[in-house]
This record gives structure tokens, C-alpha cells and sequence, in this order.
């Protein structure tokens, strides 16, 4: 006898979520009280101290001292995210130049690529084709959003640069960077 003749697909079907309901809503999320509960204990101010003790902590911002000694014993990875905020920090030209300068010689270059496009304005032609660089490796690997302010930068470079190997290398990443073949 087929299916159909017993009336079984012919009544109305229920949700999961109707399905749930009908069990008291123990699965849907509770009863109106504990869900006021919870509500409330959202709200106050203690909740709120913990939310934002457990986000410093998972950001990395604040360790405790001993799980900060296992984690960089030696206080280079301190010394990194100081110098890092310093360079971001720095508001004009001559006080990111020597900002940067030290931070590259002691941590090497940034990954960020707009530090990077900011490093292109260095006075230093050895430190402007060591961004250029890195910015060429980043690309290459895939996954690098440019800057906006990048094509205009390359472009100053190649008028403006005193060194022949700055006006090269912007030339070269320029196109590149269209998506023209290497």
C-alpha cells in the first residue's frame, strides 16, 4: 500500500525550533527567568571587569609575570610590540625616520603593509630598497593588499629617488603590482 494513503505527508510538519518549544524550551535557550538572569549578569560590572581582563589576557596585553617569563624569557617580544607602538605612533617624517631605522636594525622589517609603504619615504636609499624588497616577497607570496597610497609612492620613487637602484626596483614592483609578468 503506498505512503501516501495513510495520510502521513498530508498533516503539518514542525520546526526544530516548534519541536523544542514543545519540550518547555529546555533546549531553547532556557525560561524567560534564567535568560533575565543572564541578561542581568551581562550587565554588571563585574561581568564587564572579567570580559575585559580575559581579552587583555588572550591579546597578549596582559600576562601575568610568571606566564610572561615562560612565554619571552628573554623580553625580546616586550621589546618588539614597545618598538613597534613607537613607530606607529610617530606623527611626522622626522621622528618616524630614526623610530623605524632602529626598530629595522634591531627587529628587522615590518610585515604590516602600510609601514612598510610609510618606510618607502626613509631618507636612507638602503633602507627604502630593503622595503621595496619585502614588499616585492609579500607580493609574490600571495595575499598582499597594497596600500592606497602605494602606486603614487612608487611612481615619486621613480621620478624623484637619487639612487638608480630605488628608481629600478619602484619600477619593477610598480608593474608587478598592475599584474603585469615579471
Amino acid at each position: 500500500m503506498p505512503r501516501n494513503d495513510d495520510g502521513y505527508d498530508d498533516r503539518p510538519k514542525k520546526s526544530w525550533s516548534e519541536v523544542d518549544k514543545a519540550r518547555d524550551g529546555k533546549r531553547s535557550g532556557g525560561s524567560a527567568a534564567a535568560r533575565g538572569e543572564r541578561a542581568r549578569l551581562e550587565k554588571s560590572a563585574s561581568y564587564g571587569r572579567y570580559k575585559s581582563a580575559a581579552d587583555a589576557f588572550f591579546s597578549g596585553a596582559a600576562l601575568p609575570d610568571s606566564l610572561a617569563e615562560r612565554l619571552d624569557p628573554t623580553g625580546e617580544g616586550r621589546a618588539r610590540k614597545e618598538a613597534l607602538a613607537k613607530v606607529k605612533a610617530a606623527d611626522d617624517d622626522k621622528a618616524f625616520a630614526p623610530l623605524a631605522k632602529a626598530y629595522v636594525e634591531a627587529h628587522g622589517l615590518f610585515e604590516d603593509p602600510y609601514l612598510l609603504d610609510r618606510l618607502l619615504t626613509h631618507p636612507e636609499a638602503a633602507l627604502v630598497l630593503q622595503a621595496l624588497e619585502k614588499i616585492g616577497e609579500l607580493h609574490g607570496a600571495g595575499g598582499f593588499k597594497a596600500p592606497p597610497t602605494l602606486p603614487q609612492r612608487l611612481k615619486s620613487l621613480q621620478l624623484l629617488s637619487g639612487s638608480r637602484d630605488v628608481q629600478a626596483a619602484a619600477k619593477a614592483l610598480a608593474t608587478a603590482l598592475k599584474g603585469a609578468p615579471r
